[in-house]
């Protein structure tokens, strides 16, 4: 009777450190970006799930991806209720609650776009003054983009709405994923759009760690090392020619 009491215990202590690991799972939060992060048929897929996907199998991380709106992605990752959030780029103010790895997954160019019959070059940031460019809401755009007050904004929940507010004419110009644009647009309508000469960006998206996390911050180490690890075998720039 003793020895089946003891099996007992044994069977209940794992079964709590089961129960324990099983919730020990980093929750992921971006919005759809496709093709860097998107819903197909209910499964996420992209350039950017495909790297985290390999990146968490390296380093043994138990996690699972959400979509949401951006601007509650931000909010999430501010608050601690989500452990990572991608894809975005470092700045000075987020730097205040989010904690980066060595390495970016991804790049982008954010560019300047219009309706091709929009005779007026945008060639630097100081043509934007006293215009409305539509811009999502909880983007940053770099500092001296976000930063600049010389012209007016015309905020929208995605980069699908800016694209429908342009068509609509709502206004003339959109800040924009150049490669989220082509995506969103297709290739047929492609040349009914204007690239500007006048880029906003040109850089890198990260995923962040939320320092107010405890789980974020117990797993970033392993995550670093993983993507470092990803990069130096070549796995990281095998997945990103995919979707050249």
């Amino acid at each position: 009777m003793k020895s089946i009491s003891v099996f007992v215990i044994i069977l209940s202590l794992i079964s709590s450190v089961n129960l324990l690991f099983a919730d020990d799972k980093l929750i992921f939060v971006c919005e759809e970006f496709p093709p860097y992060e998107y819903l197909q048929d209910g499964i996420a897929t992209g350039m950017d799930i495909k790297i985290i996907n390999a990146i968490c199998k390296k380093a043994g991380l138990s996690y699972e991806i959400k979509f949401y709106p951006w601007e509650r992605c931000i909010r999430m990752s501010k608050e601690g209720k989500a452990d990572v959030i991608f894809a975005l780029i470092k700045n000075t103010e987020r730097l205040g609650y989010l904690k980066y790895p060595d390495l970016p997954i991804s790049y982008e160019k954010r560019v300047v776009l219009s309706l091709k019959s929009h005779t007026e070059q945008i060639k630097s940031i100081l043509d934007l003054k006293g215009k409305t460019i539509g811009v999502v809401r909880g983007y940053s755009y770099g500092d001296d983009f976000d930063k600049d007050t010389s012209f007016n904004r015309d905020i929208s929940v995605s980069s699908e709405s800016l694209i429908n507010k342009l068509n609509s004419k709502r206004y003339d110009l959109i800040a924009i994923n150049e490669y989220v644009a082509k995506y969103l647009i297709s290739e047929r309508s492609w040349p009914n759009y204007k690239v500007h000469p006048y880029i906003i960006t040109n850089g890198f998206l990260y995923s962040a760690f939320s320092l107010k996390s405890e789980i974020a911050m117990s797993s970033f180490k392993r995550y670093n090392d993983a993507l470092n690890a990803i990069n130096d075998s070549g796995e990281l720039k095998r997945i990103r020619n995919k979707y050249k």
